[in-house]
């Protein structure tokens, strides 16, 4: 009976551990399955396709807006995948952006001109600005701009992530490099706080001197 109860845990416990491997799946196998479909799409076969913990980035080019669209979708209906960065860009929308004039402020989420000569984070660049903007809800993130192209570095907590790409994203930069680390909380800069220190004053005590009474001069009468 001992044996037969021990085959049976054994079993499953390796029927457990199969299920595990087969339903993890890894980027790897989300960037498979998306190149694989994208290749039913002739109008597709310029999008690279890149995964990094579930998040689909898409660059390159495609023929117009419906294509970029239908990318996207694609790349959304794979099992795995939690947000997808959609950066692709048509030939339209190049042609937009770049009649676009330079704002002092762009506003968060729309398309901004792209400086190609642009130096590292240079104050005038659009997209610096717009990037900025952005970035200032994240404090531990960083970001650099130069021609176009956004550096992500420091800490973000992993629910944020999302939030933080896709509102890149929509200002359509020429890509986007995430070298962020992935936190479960960000660390808060202890603030030491002041404390009033009571003074104690020391009361004086005054000690009543004592005088002896003068004696009278002359005797008794």
């Amino acid at each position: 009976m001992k044996l037969r109860g021990s085959i049976v845990t054994l079993f499953i416990a390796t029927a457990i551990g199969l299920f595990s491997c087969a339903a993890k799946i890894t980027d790897n196998d989300i960037k498979a399955t998306i190149e694989t479909r994208l290749k039913a799409a002739p109008d597709l076969s310029a999008a690279v396709i890149d995964v990094t913990n579930g998040i689909v980035t898409i660059t390159g080019e495609c023929k117009d807006e419906v294509s970029r669209e239908n990318c996207e979708k694609i790349a959304q209906d794979v099992t795995g995948v939690k947000t997808v960065i959609n950066n692709l860009a048509t030939p339209a929308a190049a042609a937009d952006t770049a009649v676009i004039a330079a704002s002092p402020v762009a506003p968060v989420g729309d398309t901004v001109a792209i400086a190609d000569d642009a130096g590292l984070n240079s104050p005038t660049d659009p997209l610096f600005i717009a990037v900025t903007n952005v970035t200032k809800k994240f404090p531990s993130v960083k970001a650099d701009v130069k021609e176009g192209v956004v550096t992500l570095t420091g800490d973000i907590k992993k629910n944020d992530l999302p939030r933080l790409m896709k509102a890149l994203s929509a200002l359509r930069p020429t890509k986007i490099e995430q070298q962020l680390n992935l936190v479960k909380a960000i660390p808060v800069k202890n603030t030491r706080q002041k404390t009033m220190k009571a003074k104690t004053v020391k009361s004086k005590t005054v000690k009543a001197k004592y005088t002896k009474p003068k004696k009278r001069s002359g005797g008794r009468r």
